[in-house]
């Protein structure tokens, strides 16, 4: 939510900074949130209630998930979602390997007793 994954105005920034625009692209709560949006919105057909519209606002007298998608903003597919968090998975995985690898604890012998 932080870095504008879904904006609760339901519209994106107008003008981004850099650095906003790649820590959104990398953050793997990102597609979480979108993947599940689009597993539980995608095609659902909704039943406006006039009486909630006070509470919800603009959003409460939406017809269909689909709509309700698209003002969200979000822009991913499920199955493009669920990618770009197993290709974000592979990369912290050897990104954390190569560490390790790069960075061996060093430890002192011990001496031995006498």
């Amino acid at each position: 939510m932080l870095t504008g994954v879904i904006d609760p105005a339901g519209s994106a920034a107008a003008t981004p900074s850099q650095g906003m625009v790649m820590l959104r692209s990398i953050s793997p709560i990102r597609y979480a949130i979108e993947a599940l949006c689009q597993s539980e919105l995608q095609g659902a057909v909704l039943a406006p209630s006039a009486s909630e519209a006070g509470k919800l606002g603009g959003v409460a007298l939406l017809r269909s998930g689909d709509v309700f998608l698209e003002r969200l903003g979000v822009s991913h597919a499920y199955q493009e979602a669920i990618t770009c968090l197993l290709a974000l998975l592979f990369f912290h995985l050897l990104l954390a390997a190569i560490l390790l690898v790069a960075m061996k604890p060093r430890f002192q012998r011990a001496r031995p007793e006498r």
